[in-house]
C-alpha cells in the first residue's frame, strides 16, 4: 500500500471494512474473524478512533504475533501485514469456510452499500470479491477496470481482476492482470 492510499483510508473513517486500532488488543482475533466473515477489509494498527495516527513500532515480533493470531482462528484467517509509515496495515481476506449462499448475498449487499458510501478503490476491491463469491465475475471486472481507468492502481486490484478474468476463462487477460499485480 502506498502512503497516498493510506491517507485516503485515514480520511474515510471506520466502516464495515475498515477498523482503526491503536494497538493489538484482546478483541483483535474476534475482529479479524468478523472482517473475514463479511467481505474482508483492513485494520490499521497505530491509528486512533478519530483517524489520527498514534503510530506503532514495526518489528518482526509484531508481524509474527499478528500472523499467529490469524492462523489460530478457527478457521484460520488469511492476512497480509505491511507497514506504511508509522501504521501497520493488516489486510484481511474474505473467508469461504462455512459460508452459505445467504451469507454471500448479505456480504454482497454490505459491500454494495459500502461502495455507494465510499466509491473508492478499497471498497471496489471488496465489492469485486463479493461479486466473485456470488459467481458474477463480469461485474467484478467492470468495477475494477473502472477504478483502474480512474487511476486507482494497486497490486490488490490487479490480483482480484486476474481472478475475475480467470473465472471468465480469459487466461491471457488473467495473466496480464496478475503480472501487473507483481510489478
Amino acid at each position: 500500500m502506498k502512503p497516498s492510499e493510506l491517507s485516503i483510508l485515514l480520511g474515510e473513517g471506520e466502516g464495515t471494512m475498515l477498523e482503526y486500532k491503536e494497538a493489538l488488543s484482546s478483541s483483535f482475533a474476534r475482529e479479524l474473524v468478523a472482517l473475514a466473515n463479511t467481505a474482508g477489509g483492513k485494520m490499521l494498527l497505530g491509528v486512533r478512533d478519530d483517524g489520527t495516527v498514534k503510530g506503532i513500532a514495526d518489528s518482526n515480533a509484531l508481524r509474527a504475533r499478528i500472523q499467529d493470531i490469524a492462523r489460530n482462528c478457527d478457521p484460520p484467517v488469511t492476512v497480509l501485514v505491511e507497514p506504511v509509515g508509522e501504521v501497520m496495515v493488516v489486510t484481511v481476506r474474505e473467508s469461504d469456510a462455512g459460508r452459505g449462499a445467504a451469507c454471500r448475498l448479505q456480504a454482497l449487499e454490505l459491500a454494495q452499500r459500502n461502495y455507494e458510501t465510499r466509491p473508492y478503490g478499497e471498497a471496489a476491491v471488496a465489492l469485486a470479491h463479493a461479486w466473485l463469491q456470488n459467481a458474477q465475475p463480469k461485474r467484478a471486472v467492470d468495477v475494477l477496470e473502472s477504478h483502474l481507468a480512474d487511476g486507482w492502481d494497486t497490486a490488490e486490484i490487479h490480483w482480484v481482476l486476474g481472478e475475475a478474468w480467470a473465472r471468465l476463462s480469459q487466461q491471457d487477460a488473467a495473466g496480464a492482470a496478475r503480472r501487473a499485480a507483481l510489478r
